[in-house]
């Protein structure tokens, strides 16, 4: 994939009459390449989503999962590739779960939620051990904001509950094993 990139800059560097710096390159092939990890899985679930008739679902799914994912941090994975196949396998669960139609009471969802939450803002944010004590409780402030806001509009929203109950868990699932492997 970093070639068929780097081929790519390259030729649409000529085609502008920009002259081609090997520092220059490596930056658009890295840009490039981190666009394309992160829309390939997008593009790809998007498409399932539809073709499942759970578009509205997973689109609430993949902001909740991003939003939570980027104040918590979490597992990363070693290669790009793994990553690719860690969000699409998420996503894909989270298509099955609502193909289930599990209704969760009301008293357990509300349940996992502040359990989530709780769980986030005592881990959170897990993979930034430098930031400063203040960026630590403004992330938790976020997740906390975010987490229940997400809970109260879902909540007038049944057939929405396992959608956030998916990505929580999701987020929840890599936080624990990032906290493990450290």
């Amino acid at each position: 994939m970093e070639q068929l990139c780097t081929t790519l800059i390259k030729k649409i560097l000529t085609y502008t009459n920009i002259r081609e710096n090997e520092e220059q390159i490596e930056v658009y092939v890295y840009g490039l390449l981190t666009y394309i990890y992160i829309l390939l899985p997008l593009i790809i679930l998007y498409s399932i989503s539809i073709f499942y008739h759970v578009f509205i679902e997973i689109l609430i799914w993949s902001i909740l999962f991003t939003t939570l994912r980027k104040y918590t941090g979490g597992y990363h994975a070693p290669h790009p590739l793994l990553c690719f196949l860690y969000s699409i396998t998420l996503g894909i669960s989270c298509i099955f779960l609502i193909h289930l139609n599990i209704s969760v009471s009301y008293f357990t969802y509300l349940s996992i939620c502040i359990i989530s939450l709780c769980i986030f803002v005592i881990l959170s944010p897990v993979t930034r051990k430098d930031f400063t004590k203040t960026a630590r409780t403004k992330c938790k402030i976020k997740i906390s904001i975010y987490l229940t806001l997400f809970t109260l509009l879902f909540t007038y929203f049944s057939s929405y509950q396992i959608v956030l109950l998916h990505a929580a868990l999701s987020t929840l699932l890599l936080c624990l094993v990032e906290k493990w492997h450290t």
